[in-house]
């Protein structure tokens, strides 16, 4: 787009969001629009269907979406600050790493944005939870099903055999992995295994060769294919020979990506799908 063109639609965008803000009918309703597939999560599980003004279209993948059956029925976004001029949010809802000129622009035009920090934690999930719940005036939801998840975690747990903690870690392509301070790290926590990645020095995000994970030895690698059936550079170090020999389980445990991607309620099926890997 040439630089005429590009400030003739900026002109566009001004004074189209200034009809709407002038003449919208002012409604009880909330109505929300979500920029990122993890404050689509919270959206779909906590709003009335009439509170979503759109989602974005990763939402309706049922790979790393939890919800895409209940995304289904909604408007759809790319994360294009243009498409939520003609559904009027009233609030827009993202995570803190989205884009800074997309966000300045939403808040150049005018829209109210809520920010919202990943979680990494599950208590930083509940936190995220009632947050969500509180803007849409769903709080009872979101405590129903905050109880609900945290009596899952309890019965899971409660079954461990403490007497053993099993050596694992989540491999992905590139050799990157999830340490203690990630909301996956923490799930792994929960579950009873011990991390590896911890051993590498990782509490984050990192990456960990593969000479090192042959000297680690884990007992199972724990994958979570964001796109099954891809094949890239980075996918090839997941199906090294050395990998069917470095664990004592040469069974790779999957956890669907849509477990754990984002934080929400189905983090208890992670939790679930890593204590039956044990």
């Amino acid at each position: 787009m040439n630089p005429l063109a590009r400030s003739l639609f900026k002109l566009i965008l001004l004074t189209s969001l200034q009809f709407v803000l002038v003449n919208s009918a002012t409604s009880g309703t909330v109505r929300i629009a979500s920029l990122n597939l993890c404050t689509d999560q919270l959206v779909l599980v906590l709003a009335d269907s009439e509170q979503i003004a759109s989602v974005t279209f990763l939402s309706q993948h049922s790979t790393s979406s939890y919800m895409a059956a209940e995304a289904a029925n909604h408007h759809i976004n790319y994360g294009q600050v243009e498409e939520l001029i003609p559904i009027r949010p009233d609030l827009v809802v993202t995570l803190t790493y989205s884009s800074p000129a997309t966000l300045r622009l939403l808040q150049h035009l005018g829209f109210k944005v809520e920010l919202f920090i990943p979680a990494k934690n599950i208590g930083e999930v509940e936190a995220n939870m009632r947050r969500m719940a509180k803007l849409l005036g769903q709080e009872t939801r979101a405590e129903s099903l905050i109880r609900s998840m945290q009596e899952r975690f309890q019965a899971l747990t409660s079954t461990l055999d403490r007497s053993r903690i099993p050596r694992g870690i989540l491999y992905e392509p590139n050799g990157y992995t999830a340490g203690v301070k990630t909301l996956r790290g923490d799930l792994i926590r929960l579950a009873g295994w011990h991390n590896i990645a911890s051993e590498a020095g990782i509490e984050s995000v990192g990456v960990v060769g593969l000479e090192a994970l042959v000297l680690a030895r884990p007992e199972r690698l724990i994958l979570s294919p964001y796109a099954p059936g891809t094949s890239s550079l980075g996918h090839r170090v997941l199906n090294h020979p050395a990998l069917n020999k470095v664990t004592s389980h040469p069974t790779p445990l999957i956890v669907p990506a849509k477990y754990w991607m984002c934080g929400g309620p189905m983090n208890a099926d992670a939790v679930t799908r890593l204590i039956e890997g044990r």
